[in-house]
Formats: structure tokens, C-alpha cells, sequence
């Protein structure tokens, strides 16, 4: 609901909502490139060891939401330029920390240096990257890790 809301409320400021090629708006490279940090930051900070920490049955390992979070990356900034499937082969081979925050970095600054394209995508993915941030806090704060964003 909130990332509908998101959306509507960037295609009412920008006079779109068609979701047609055109420059994306500062407010979503910004409130992207900000929540994208915290998630490097947070990832990071988790050891290693915990990577495989889940907080109860039926919810992602913390390697797993990682590798979502991947795969969020990869397919809406792929979508902003052209339609694809989602993928979420980074979530189903959640590995070791150190593969993981290569795989991290490297689909955050793809979508970092995303220019143009559709606005949509770039919005749900703004949408979609809050969202799971949210859930990884809860991970941190019951590892005793202080959130980045609250540093």
C-alpha cells in the first residue's frame, strides 16, 4: 500500500504516471542512494557467522534477504530499461558474507548509475529497497546491532 501510494504521489509531483522513458526525479535517486547505503552499511556489519541467522521458521536466513534484496536491484533497475523476468537466483544461493556484499555492491551501484529509463521501476525498487531494509533492522536489533540508520 505504501509503495503504491509512493508511486502515485512521485507520478502526480513529476506529471506522470505512465511510467515512459524520462530523467528520474532526485528525490528517488537520492532516497535510493540513501537507503542503498544503509542496507551496504547494515550488511556489512553483521558477522559472518550470523549470515545464517533467521529471527523464527518460515522468514529469510539474513544471507537470504541479502540476496533478495540483490535481486530486487538487478530486475527493477533491468525493468526501468526494459521489460525481464524476475530472478531471484541470488536469494536461493545465498552464500558466504563476503560473496554476498560483492554481489551487493555491484547491483547497487548498477542501479546507482541508472540514467533515465522508466520512472516507475525506479520508484517500486525506492519502494521495495525500504521495505526490506525495515525487515533487515529487525534482524540487526536482535543481533545487538545498531541499524546504520540509526548511527
Amino acid at each position: 500500500m505504501r509503495a503504491a501510494l509512493l508511486i502515485l504521489g512521485v507520478g502526480i509531483m513529476t506529471g506522470t504516471t505512465t511510467g515512459a522513458a524520462q530523467g528520474t526525479p532526485e528525490s528517488v535517486t537520492k532516497g535510493f542512494a540513501q537507503v542503498a547505503d544503509w542496507i551496504q552499511q547494515s550488511a556489512e556489519s553483521v558477522p559472518a557467522e550470523k549470515y545464517s541467522f533467521k529471527p523464527t521458521e518460515g522468514v529469510r536466513t539474513f544471507a537470504q534477504l541479502v540476496g533478495h534484496i540483490i535481486d530486487g536491484y538487478h530486475y527493477y533497475c533491468a525493468v526501468a530499461k526494459g521489460p525481464v523476468e524476475w530472478n531471484d537466483k541470488a536469494e536461493k544461493s545465498a552464500g558466504a558474507k563476503t560473496e554476498l556484499m560483492k554481489q551487493l555492491a555491484a547491483a547497487t551501484a548498477e542501479c546507482k548509475s541508472l540514467a533515465g529509463g522508466k520512472l516507475d521501476p525506479q520508484v517500486e525498487n525506492l519502494g521495495h529497497s525500504n521495505l526490506h531494509y525495515g525487515n533487515m533492522i529487525v534482524y540487526l536489533r536482535l543481533l545487538g546491532i545498531v541499524p546504520a540508520s540509526s548511527r
